[in-house]
């Protein structure tokens, strides 16, 4: 009897049968870490230590970082640049840019930026950072 109490009020505390509501990224003005520190801990932390680090980068502030741009996409109004960082010639990091700044980028062009971080994950085996409010600078 005990246990189907607890599952009662586990049940009830997740707010079963409510609507679930989508929360803004949380903004920090904590500044996020290097590049290259984010990639370090990528390539040697297990799954588990990395899903928990890149939760803790969300909504960290990008402050100047470089790299250089693979490609720049478009569909429905939105252009995306692509950024290697690591010369390795695969994307990663991504943010949107209006469309007069999307068409004047070059593939093999450096651009420096900042952004807040809105995803940090494995693509593929492979690291993706996305940026929201990015500005070139």
């Amino acid at each position: 009897m005990r246990k189907w109490v607890c599952i009662l009020l586990l049940v009830v505390s997740l707010g079963c049968g409510t609507p679930a509501t989508v929360s803004p990224v949380p903004r920090s003005t904590a500044g996020a870490p290097a590049y290259t520190e984010i990639a370090d801990s990528f390539a040697t932390m297990t799954d588990a230590q990395w899903d928990a680090y890149a939760a803790g980068l969300v909504g960290t502030r990008v402050d100047r970082w470089a790299g250089e741009v693979v490609d720049v996409t478009h569909m429905a109004n939105t252009y995306r640049v692509n950024v290697d960082m690591d010369t390795d010639g695969i994307f990663d990091v991504s943010f949107n840019v209006d469309a007069d700044t999307g068409l004047a980028l070059d593939r093999g062009v450096t651009i420096m930026f900042s952004g807040t971080i809105v995803h940090a994950r494995r693509l593929f085996g492979a690291l993706s950072i996305g940026l929201d409010e990015a500005i070139l600078e």
